[in-house]
């Protein structure tokens, strides 16, 4: 298990979050460990400042939570890499669906306590209308 990086890190400009539906555990599973050796086989990218996927509880898909310096940055790696990177993905687990990436700032946050690390992160999600999807 890896920690969770800081979610207040100064130099977070922008905050990316998305999902990724494949249906079943077993899908989910193999597209994490996809992206996960994909992610670990490339260099990481400058801008890139903490990565994360998480498994959903009931096994039907994933969560990404990414921290980079700038939306630009990102961009930049979207444009070069990205399609290579999901397009391996794809081949091993096909028809995932991804209904969207949310880019966002952080707002707000308390730390009861700062000399523990905090042991719940939540994330609200809005219904989207069917047929939206991301690229």
């Amino acid at each position: 298990m890896t920690r969770l990086q800081n979610l207040q890190h100064p130099s977070a400009g922008t905050t990316l979050m998305s999902e990724w539906l494949t249906g079943t555990a077993e899908r989910s599973r193999t597209a994490a460990d996809a992206l996960l050796h994909e992610w670990a086989a490339a260099q990481a990218p400058a801008g890139r400042l903490a990565q994360h996927v998480f498994l959903s509880l009931d096994g039907t898909g994933l969560f990404f939570y990414a921290q980079w310096t700038s939306d630009e940055e990102h961009l930049a790696w979207a444009r070069a890499r990205r399609s290579e990177v999901v397009s391996r993905v794809d081949a091993l687990v096909p028809g995932i669906e991804r209904p969207g990436l949310i880019r966002t700032r952080l707002a707000r946050s308390v730390v009861h306590d700062a000399r523990r690390p905090a042991g719940l992160f939540t994330v609200r999600t809005v219904n989207r209308p069917a047929g939206r999807r991301a690229s």
